[in-house]
């Protein structure tokens, strides 16, 4: 983070997570990537993949490796013409905001369901379509989840039938691309690129990979089977766990899991993913040229953006992991499931490790920003931070 440079810093794109709201959609394209380029030659269009954001810097997609989530935040684009990102348009619909909420709401509702090829391949194939497919490709999920918030984005379409580009041509969407398109000028780069042919694993991919191999496995659905119910997503088979509560279909759940080592992979993929020694050496760094008088105006509101877009996800993820940990702990009590006990644990490693990295933003920040009042750049982020830190003391 020094600012001295001997070449010209490199420039990356990004969305601003304060600029965003629930319900906008995501366009990408990676032009060097032959899957990429694929689905635009056959589509006719210049995009070939969309997300939906859905709170706190988070959106959900379904990719290659099934229905996920990813932080805006760790994410980039080398080009700004290779994103577009489109918004319910209030003008169609007064009450476009809470629409578009509603269906970000929805689509939450799809984490964990698998991708489906043949799906994304009958958008072009007519045969290939089926509505009942529980498998979905990017594009249907999108307009699916607004179709379920009483939304339809394009009149007499099926979801089954839009492909990404598709969603350019709905009259219910205005194009705000422009209004949360940030510039990334110099710094480390994001991790991840949307507009990148490289397809670097999130740790969340390998958590919802074994999640659907678990699934699908053939000891639980023999068990699922023999109790008559087809969940389609983990957490489907979650409430069908705590519904049922029968100690076979628990038993194939938990030795599934243990097989296949879902706590390893899952907390080895994190601490790939999250470099807390790192992120506390550039803290010093920023704290050295802070000392000597070397981080420029500029430079320490761009430090401060991105502790804040840091800590919203951060924050949002340590209250779900709370959430799910007490969930987890009530259904081990209140039905004695060996299932709930194993991924209590897991939810409350994980919490912990959340907590960790929110704590490492919330130093930086306690650097930072009192800087900034100090240069009355923007006191604002004061009463911020005091609220962010005073929410955190209350909870348990």
């Amino acid at each position: 983070m020094s600012n001295k440079s001997s070449a010209t810093p490199p420039v990356v794109f990004t969305l601003d997570p304060d600029r965003l709201q629930p319900g906008d959609i995501l366009l990408t394209r990676a032009p060097s990537a032959l899957g990429s380029a694929t689905i635009r030659a056959v589509t006719r269009s210049r995009f070939s993949h969309a997300a939906l954001y859905v709170r706190d810097g988070l959106f959900i997609e379904a990719v290659g490796q099934g229905v996920c989530r990813f932080a805006i935040g760790a994410t980039g684009a080398r080009l700004e013409g290779n994103i577009r990102l489109l918004r319910l348009s209030e003008d169609v619909f007064p009450d476009a905001a809470a629409r578009a909420e509603a269906a970000a709401k929805q689509a939450e509702g799809y984490l964990s369901r698998g991708y489906s090829k043949a799906g994304a391949v009958g958008v072009v194939f007519t045969p290939l379509r089926n509505s009942a497919r529980v498998a979905m490709f990017c594009s249907q999920l999108i307009v699916r989840a607004y179709a379920k918030a009483d939304t339809d984005l394009l009149p007499g379409r099926a979801p089954e039938g839009v492909a990404p580009g598709d969603l350019l041509k709905s009259t219910m969407l205005r194009d705000v691309t422009g209004k949360a398109l940030v510039r990334l000028v110099g710094g480390a780069a994001p991790p991840y690129f949307l507009d990148d042919d490289r397809q670097i694993e999130r740790p969340h991919h390998r958590e919802i990979i074994t999640k659907l191999r678990v699934l699908q496995s053939r000891p639980v659905r023999e068990a699922l089977s023999r109790l008559g119910e087809q969940p389609a997503t983990f957490h489907e088979l979650e409430e069908v766990l705590a519904r049922r509560r029968d100690r076979g279909l628990d038993a194939a759940v938990l030795r599934q899991l243990e097989t296949r080592r879902l706590a390893e992979t899952y907390f080895t993929g994190l601490a790939a993913f999250v470099d807390l020694d790192g992120f506390e050496a550039d803290t010093r760094e920023l704290q050295a040229l802070l000392d000597a008088g070397g981080l420029v105006d500029a430079d320490l509101l761009g430090a401060i953006k991105h502790g804040l877009d840091l800590y919203r996800p951060l924050d949002a993820d340590v209250a779900d992991r709370r959430r799910w940990t007490d969930l987890y702990e009530a259904g081990q009590l209140q039905h004695g499931l060996s299932t709930f006990g194993h991924l209590a644990l897991i939810q409350r490693t994980a919490l912990a490790g959340s907590v960790e990295a929110l704590n490492a933003v919330i130093r930086r920040l306690n650097i930072l920003v009192p800087e900034a009042e100090r240069r009355g750049l923007n006191p604002v982020w004061s009463a911020f931070l005091a609220e962010a830190i005073a929410s955190r003391r209350r909870r348990p």
